[in-house]
């Protein structure tokens, strides 16, 4: 003899039934909010590599950062709509990634958050001044 399962959630407080399909279906919309960003690949070249991601406001998802060389690289992420100045305008983020390593950061439902654009810049120091060489950082971002 089988039984049929039907599993529900009870909510005291407001007397509604959830069906388990309902909870996984909205945990899956969440957990895929952003997971269909753009991705974006960057390899650096000679200066400090001034970009506009994104000239609206927008979220990084996920980032992986390979410094190719054998003394530390940043990254600096601005809120910032157009390419900035570095040096000159601040940066809301700063990503050091240690010589020959390279840094996953998964940032799954906790993305950043730019409310004005997304810029980014590369240097051999975390103030972000210090010209990159040609190669020495791979970056790859997805952004929304």
């Amino acid at each position: 003899m089988s039984r049929v399962f039907n599993p529900v959630y009870s909510s005291l407080t407001d007397g509604e039934d959830i069906t388990l399909c309902r909870i996984l279906e909205a945990v899956g919309s969440i957990s895929n909010s952003y997971s269909n960003g753009t991705p974006l690949s960057v390899v650096s070249s000679s200066g400090l590599n001034a970009l506009a991601v994104k000239a609206s406001s927008g979220y990084v998802c996920n980032m992986i950062v390979s410094n190719m060389v054998s003394s530390a690289r940043f990254i600096l992420l601005y809120n910032k709509a157009t390419t900035p100045t570095p040096g000159t305008d601040t940066p809301v983020y700063v990503i050091g990634v240690n010589a020959n390593q390279t840094v996953s950061i998964p940032l799954g439902n906790n993305p950043l958050v730019f409310t004005s654009g997304i810029g980014l810049s590369m240097a051999t120091s975390a103030a972000g001044s210090g010209n990159l060489s040609a190669n020495d950082v791979v970056l790859n971002l997805t952004f929304a």
